[in-house]
């Protein structure tokens, strides 16, 4: 699945900084004062420095500028988040077993309409990606918006391929395409992103 996200972003990000759309989910809103965060942790203990290594990437991000809040995946990013004081917007359970797609929807769905309001400079994703069977790196990545300069805020970490040149031609319109496309992408992401830490 990395190598289909990685690529899916690469075309939605070129997209995006042509300005060119007027999708909600292309907007920025670099005047908003809270940033959202999807933690995807582990929901037992006894995994090493997993989830300590998550709770640093937290510590690292955020200034006293904008206001954290936290979506949680797994029991131990709820305690963590109530540990740390950050605000909790949503706790979704992890279920133990191998994870659809289907389920990332109500989590896609809720981050959505997070970002649309206009409240949110920017949605993150904090979790742990899959280097090998004795290795995970704690990452952060962008999930919004896709737009590029606002990535650049960010700059020591990883959101994926660099936005090109690339010019693309439409069938339909090119808002009826971006209308279910933006929304498959961001489920695509946040399903990568689980998926990248199954194994925990």
């Amino acid at each position: 699945s990395r190598s289909y996200a990685e690529l899916a972003w690469e075309l939605i990000e070129n997209i995006a900084n042509t300005g060119n759309f007027a999708n909600p989910l292309v907007k920025t809103y670099p005047e908003a004062k809270k940033v959202g965060v999807l933690l995807l942790t582990t929901n037992k203990g006894l995994v090493g420095s997993l989830n300590l290594n998550l709770q640093n990437k937290i510590k690292e991000t955020f200034n006293a500028d904008l206001l954290a809040e936290i979506i949680t995946y797994g029991k131990k990013g709820h305690q963590m988040a109530v540990r740390l004081n950050k605000n909790i917007s949503a706790d979704f359970t992890k279920l133990e077993k191998t994870v659809s797609v289907e389920d990332v929807y109500p989590i896609a769905e809720f981050i959505k309409q997070l970002y649309i309001s206009g409240e949110y400079q920017k949605i993150l994703i904090i979790y742990n990606q899959f280097i090998s069977t004795i290795s995970q790196e704690a990452r952060i990545k962008q999930l919004l918006p896709f737009k590029q300069e606002f990535k650049q805020t960010l700059a020591s970490e990883e959101f994926g391929p660099k936005a090109g040149e690339t010019e693309y031609l439409f069938e339909p319109e090119p808002d009826t395409v971006l209308n279910h496309l933006l929304p498959r992408i961001i489920e695509s992401q946040i399903y990568e992103t689980i998926l990248e830490r199954l194994i925990q």
